[in-house]
């Protein structure tokens, strides 16, 4: 386990003990922290090889190869790719011999995820609806 990993497992402890207290929950929800927080874990998102690796994960644990396969990139892009992922506590990982393999940490990652894609086409089809009646 990394620093960075420790670090992120100590956040997201203190965080669920947070969350899980209502007074001291009611009071930090107000705070405009968890408004940086919340825009620090979701710039993974902001990437377009991220959120298909997410997809790629979210109906099987991958490594670090299958992924670069499935979606024709190097892996060593596909490594910085999942890096960034493992630091915001996105996707976990199992060793099994020499290979690394990955899977989503949590599957709200995921559904947020596709809720977003979801509210994107329905904006777009919106937008059609409306070329179309000009």
């Amino acid at each position: 386990m990394t620093i960075i990993e420790i670090y992120s497992t100590i956040f997201l402890v203190s965080y669920i003990q947070i969350i899980e207290n209502k007074e001291v929950r009611d009071n930090i929800m107000n705070d405009k922290e968890i408004y940086r927080l919340h825009a620090e874990f979701c710039k993974f998102m902001a990437n377009p090889k991220r959120i298909e690796i997410m997809f790629l994960l979210g109906s099987e644990e991958l490594c670090v190869d299958e992924i670069a396969e499935k979606m024709k990139v190097r892996v060593s892009n596909i490594s910085q790719h999942l890096s960034v992922m493992r630091e915001k506590g996105v996707v976990v990982t199992r060793r099994e011999g020499t290979k690394i393999y990955y899977k989503i940490a949590n599957p709200k990652t995921l559904e947020a995820c596709t809720i977003m894609r979801d509210a994107m086409i329905e904006h777009m089809k919106k937008n059609i609806d409306l070329i179309n009646e000009i």
